[in-house]
């Protein structure tokens, strides 16, 4: 077998090879991470292997399982797990234990096909870390980065449903990958940027991994006996051995929340720097999840909610040429509200004085349609399937199509009808 060198850590994976031989192809085997010394004084590795093909019928294309020798502690961590299924969580297929002996068979993650990767070694990785992504292609713009930061709030939430903590949420610890299709058509690859603000969320998703440190959940009496984690990440209680441990997975998700955003944390950032280069609402999310565990959110599902409320007041994609008008070029919803009220009545005015109706009273009416249509807050836009058409490939001509809207069809109308 592969790496006979690490004789204490193969013995673990030669201990169940009679019981996986007929199911796992050992011929296609490899190292994934070289063993490590874990606290009982033992070292374990993981490696890499695949399915027979007969067997893998479910998913012919994600053959790919990961064989991690585990520590007998964590056998009940990795079985709570594998009972659980969350597309942001790495999947426990199941555990092998026996004689003292334990193998977690976890689903191997690739990463996202549809990236254009810039390195050769970025190329050659058959993984790919949020660490990696940040630190050697890009940072994430703020709406991409809340979206990922919702999609590892679910992971938690599925995690604390089984009376776990992670206690290691760190961008080494969350993958990239291609995100589930709907069909059997295959994703094209696109440049990892994007034509719009959404278009790397639409094509990937993060997956939350490694739960070798993933303890049971304790009440706000217990205190931390060892320190893990990862130490840009880690919250104070854990590095300190104070304070309770059931939220120290909300305070790394501040910091790795700030990694996405500027590539550091904020244990990392200057007090100037911090302030200069996060917008202050994002400030508000990251300083409330990074506070002492008093003031610290209480679960992630008041994370998630803040994190909603953010996304749905973010801003709306507006096409460059109307970046001219006054207005319209921040594209916050509540300026666009405003300014569109105020050109809408410029605009039937103007008309009414070219092409009189029998009556002014005609233009308020007129004008409240238009605001309606142009801003959609009624969402009346999801009825008119050319509009969906926008939503889903070009976003930003979505705004077009409601101003034209907006401003035609009450105009149109109200000649009609005088």
């Amino acid at each position: 077998m592969y790496l006979q060198q690490y004789e204490v850590s193969m013995t673990i994976l030669d201990y169940f090879y009679p019981r996986l031989k007929n199911y796992i192809d050992f011929d296609f085997t490899d190292q994934l991470s070289p063993p490590r010394l874990k606290k009982d004084g033992n070292y374990y590795a993981t490696y890499v292997s695949e399915i027979r093909q007969e067997h893998a019928v479910l998913s012919p294309d994600r053959c790919s399982v990961v064989l991690k020798e585990i520590p007998a502690s964590l056998t009940e961590i990795y079985r709570k797990i594998s009972s659980r299924w969350s597309p942001y969580i790495e999947t426990v297929y199941g555990v092998l234990s026996e004689n003292g002996h334990s193998l977690a068979i976890n689903e191997f993650i690739q990463k996202p096909a549809c990236l254009s990767y810039p390195t050769k070694e970025l190329l050659e990785m058959r993984s790919l870390t949020l660490e990696d992504f940040i630190l050697k292609m890009r940072t994430l713009s703020e709406k991409e980065a809340l979206i990922f930061l919702l999609q590892l709030c679910e992971a938690l939430e599925n995690i604390s449903e089984l009376s776990l903590v992670h206690g290691d949420v760190s961008p080494q610890n969350i993958l990239l990958t291609d995100v589930l299709p709907l069909n059997s058509q295959k994703q094209q690859p696109t440049s990892s940027t994007g034509k719009s603000i959404t278009e790397l969320c639409r094509n990937v998703a993060v997956k939350l991994i490694d739960f070798d440190i993933a303890r049971e959940e304790k009440g706000s009496h217990h205190m931390v006996t060892t320190v893990a984690g990862t130490n840009p990440y880690a919250a104070p209680e854990i590095l300190d051995y104070q304070t309770p441990t059931d939220r120290v997975d909300i305070y790394s998700l501040g910091c790795v929340f700030a990694f996405m955003l500027t590539g550091k944390s904020p244990k990392q950032m200057s007090r100037e720097e911090f302030q200069s280069s996060l917008s202050k609402s994002v400030r508000k999310i990251i300083n409330k999840c990074t506070a002492d565990y008093s003031r610290r959110y209480k679960d992630v599902t008041h994370l998630k909610k803040d994190i909603s409320a953010l996304l749905s007041t973010s801003t709306m994609p507006v096409p460059e040429f109307f970046h001219i008008l006054p207005g319209l070029r921040s594209g916050k919803p509540l300026e666009i509200c405003i300014f569109s009220l105020i050109y809408c009545a410029l605009f039937h005015l103007l008309i009414f004085l070219i092409c009189p109706s029998p009556s002014l009273a005609w233009i308020l009416p007129a004008v409240a349609v238009s605001v309606i249509l142009t801003t959609d807050v009624f969402h009346l836009g999801r009825h008119f399937a050319f509009y969906q058409l926008c939503l889903e490939q070009q976003p930003e001509w979505c705004y077009l199509f409601k101003f034209l809207i907006g401003f035609v069809l009450p105009f149109t109308v109200l000649r009609m009808i005088s």
